[in-house]
């Protein structure tokens, strides 16, 4: 590691005192330089062209799990840890699945609210009517989901942090309750 960072700044500062500075000898220093790769990372190098090549197989949506899974099964004897560390090292990650949200109850006994716009968005007078075209609306308290008259109330994760916590942390923190 130390010897790394000597070679990478050996263009702006002496090789000595760097190896000074660091506590290292610069015969050792040398030594390191003329020495040829390990096997390990002659091996960690094809290793990550089977690993780019498994990702990019998947659109880049395989973790490091999965690329594992997929390497053993083309007879590719290594550990997932390692599977992971060279994605880590070259930039790969698998993308995550999105969480299903259930938005629309369609099946309830409430009332629903009457459509007062009538698709009719022009606005008399400022703050009569408010409209958007969106499904998720966050709010100090919850959140509005869904679209239009059917949209429903769901509390927040602070909210919903709020109401589990059973007593205020100091006397003056009463104030959080509603």
């Amino acid at each position: 590691m130390k010897f790394s960072f000597v070679a990478a700044k050996q263009v702006a500062y002496s090789v000595v005192a760097m190896c000074r500075l660091l506590g290292v000898s610069t015969s050792g220093y040398y030594a390191w330089k003329k020495r040829p790769p390990s096997k390990r990372v002659g091996d960690d190098a094809r290793l990550a062209v089977d690993i780019v090549a498994a990702h990019e197989r998947s659109r880049g949506i395989y973790g490091s799990r999965r690329v594992h899974r997929e390497l053993r099964s083309r007879g590719v004897r290594v550990a997932e840890k390692r599977v992971a560390r060279l994605m880590r090292d070259n930039g790969l990650r698998g993308r995550q699945k999105r969480r299903w949200c259930h938005t629309t109850d369609s099946r309830h006994a409430q009332p629903i609210a009457p459509n007062v716009l009538e698709r009719n968005f022009d606005a008399l007078a400022p703050n009569r009517a408010w409209v958007g075209d969106v499904t998720y609306i966050p709010t100090a308290r919850c959140a509005v989901v869904g679209r239009g008259p059917s949209s429903w109330r769901t509390p927040t994760a602070a909210a919903r942090m709020r109401a589990r916590t059973t007593a205020p942390r100091s006397p003056h923190a009463a104030s959080w309750r509603a």
